[in-house]
């Protein structure tokens, strides 16, 4: 059974703010931002402040709270629209970091959410000018927010797929599941011929093809599909990672062998 909280609880959390520690973040080469990250130089309360307010404003359920991570998992209607949207801070000792996923939900809605939030942060406020302009119902109110449908919107949507696909693959991978799915294939190769340069999307896509590339009939769908060209394409690239590079010359030689 779901225990529902008030956003109100949030308060025990941010307000005792010198014991809150977000999570650290990881000492990893394929760890990644999600590409919905907000970074802040903001100081832990006013992270809360703005968290608590926002969501009280949203009339948020808060699902449920994790402190030792600290992710807040929130159930939020925008215009009548569900969408569930799990929020993770983390800090490099000098920065945090606020990752914002969507759990479930509309897409379109969680965009919202994320850009509202965005904008927010962006704001150079003290908290009394946050108390008396930040927090207005013209401000925040999601139904006067415009969202440009730009690149941005289809990035997320590349992510999405490609963050879950390579989660995925890493818990249980099962060959058969990918082999008649071309619609997963066609979307691969949306996300190869991504800009080497976006590594939220190129990371993944990395995990997933050097997985891919070490099957045999998954290995002749992606040269069928010219995803040696696309690496090629890459590896001409004259700023590439040397890390990306390695990788991807190590995909190629599964995929020609």
């Amino acid at each position: 059974m779901t225990i529902l909280i008030k956003p109100s609880d949030l308060e025990l959390i941010f307000m005792n703010y010198n014991d809150f520690k977000p999570s650290q973040q990881p000492n990893d080469n394929f760890f990644r931002y999600n590409i919905t990250t907000i970074e802040t130089n903001k100081s832990v309360f006013i992270i809360g402040y703005i968290l608590i307010n926002y969501l009280n404003h949203l009339n948020a359920l808060i699902i449920k709270i994790n402190q030792n991570k600290f992710t807040i998992k929130a159930e939020v209607f925008v215009n009548y629209i569900k969408c569930i949207i799990k929020i993770r801070i983390y800090t490099n000792n000098i920065k945090y970091f606020i990752e914002i996923h969507r759990y479930s939900g509309d897409l379109i809605a969680f965009n919202q959410i994320y850009y509202a939030l965005k904008k927010i942060f962006s704001q150079n406020h003290n908290i009394q000018e946050i108390k008396l302009s930040i927090f207005t119902d013209n401000y925040l109110k999601l139904n006067k927010f415009k969202y440009d449908y730009n690149l941005e919107f289809y990035d997320i949507y590349l992510y999405e797929f490609i963050f879950n696909l390579a989660n995925e693959i890493n818990d249980i991978f099962e060959p058969h599941l990918y082999k008649t799915n071309n619609k997963i294939i066609n979307r691969l190769e949306l996300c190869i011929n991504t800009d080497i340069s976006n590594t939220e999307i190129i990371y993944p896509t990395i995990i997933v093809l050097l997985k891919f590339s070490k099957d045999i009939e998954l290995k002749n769908i992606l040269t069928q599909f010219n995803f040696i060209e696309s690496i090629n394409k890459h590896l001409d690239n004259i700023s590439i990672y040397p890390y990306l590079k390695k990788k991807l010359e190590e995909i190629k030689y599964n995929l020609l062998n």
